[in-house]
This record gives structure tokens, sequence and C-alpha cells, in this order.
């Protein structure tokens, strides 16, 4: 039942959330969600979304909005905490090259 929940917010609804032209409040919905995934569900039962959830929160680390941000920064610490340690090595540098930038 989960999976079919996140298939249904990855696909119908985070992505107009996630969409460039939403404002920084729909970015901060949205990456909210994608941290709560991330930090309780985890990479196994959504191996598919993962990457795309990694993606959107590295992409909005250096919004202009200090909310947005520091719910990727968020994000980015729990990925690191819940990736497999193959999958996280492939993205720890965009992600530290983010926070840095996000600083």
């Amino acid at each position: 039942m989960t999976i079919t929940i996140i298939n249904y917010f990855y696909k119908d609804v985070l992505s107009k959330f996630l969409a460039p032209t939403a404002s920084p409040h729909d970015h901060k919905f949205a990456i909210f969600i994608i941290d709560d995934i991330i930090e309780f569900i985890g990479p196994v039962p959504i191996p598919n979304e993962w990457p795309a959830f990694s993606e959107a929160i590295i992409k909005y680390c250096t919004s202009k909005n200090e909310a947005v941000r520091q719910a990727c920064a968020y994000g980015i610490g729990m990925l690191a905490k819940t990736s497999s340690p193959e999958f996280f090595a492939a993205t720890s540098n965009i992600c530290l090259e983010t926070l840095k930038a996000a600083l």
C-alpha cells in the first residue's frame, strides 16, 4: 500500500510542486514529503524513485528560500544515512558541493 501512495505522490503530486515555476512554499511542501520518504521508508521499496528524490533535494538545496534550503540540507543528511554505500558514494561529491553552495 505504501508503494502505491509513493508512486501516486511521485508522479501526480510532487512533480507539480517541484516545477521550477512553483512557489517556494510549494517546493518546501514537496521537499518535506521527500525528506520523510527518505527518512522513514528508505530506498528498498522504491529503488526506481530514489534517484529522482535525491535529485530534487540536491536541485533545491541552493534555493533563495531559507526554509527550502534547510529542508534540502536535512534531506541530504538523511540520504547519506539511509542510502546504500554504493549509491551515496556516487552522489556524495555533488551533495557536498551543493551543501557548500547552500552555506
